[in-house]
């Protein structure tokens, strides 16, 4: 094919010519790899999205049902409280040991729906900053200043692990 090239000049411009075809097929296979790559930034992109958005629809329904355990649990504080008096104008009357037993137990439901509450509001704030990570990605955030309460995060953090602190036999303190 190539053997009719007779002339140096001949062969230097088929060699560039081949040179040239093939920087040129390079150039299409790194713009489809580009392309490609772009795609899956943006597949990638949506999921997170999509994802962060599924997680708040659980969380949001945690943080309610939490709302309205601990609504229940102040009208049966609210309940104990004249059990409790010494006055003796309680409605209900139940043994020292029951109102003891009740109160524990409050007590322990309390602590369960604060370590709910904190996990959830904890998810929340997770998915609410995926959700500002994709948006700054996009140039769509709006930075703020907030107040860091370093005292009520670390309390929360403690509420959030103490069902698993005591289920494994370990104590917690935070004052």
């Amino acid at each position: 094919m190539y053997s009719n090239l007779n002339s140096p000049e001949e062969k230097l411009a088929m060699i560039a010519a081949l040179q040239v075809k093939a920087m040129k097929l390079q150039q299409i296979e790194l713009s489809g790899w580009s392309r490609g790559k772009e795609r899956r930034i943006r597949y990638r992109e949506q999921f997170v999205d999509a994802l962060c958005h599924e997680l708040r629809n659980p969380v949001s329904g945690i943080v309610g049902n939490v709302e309205l355990l601990q609504g229940g649990l102040d009208v049966r504080q609210a309940i104990l409280r004249p059990c409790n008096s010494d006055d003796g104008e309680g409605s209900i009357r139940l043994s020292s040991a029951y109102v003891v037993l009740l109160q524990d137990q409050l007590a322990g439901d309390i602590t369960s729906i604060d370590a709910i509450a904190a996990c959830a509001e904890h998810m929340k704030t997770l998915s609410d900053n995926v959700l500002s990570v994709s948006k700054l990605e996009e140039g769509r955030v709006v930075l703020e200043r907030v107040v860091f309460d370093a005292r009520s995060t670390i309390i929360s953090v403690v509420k959030m692990f103490s069902i698993v602190a005591r289920k494994e036999g370990l104590r917690r303190s935070c004052k």
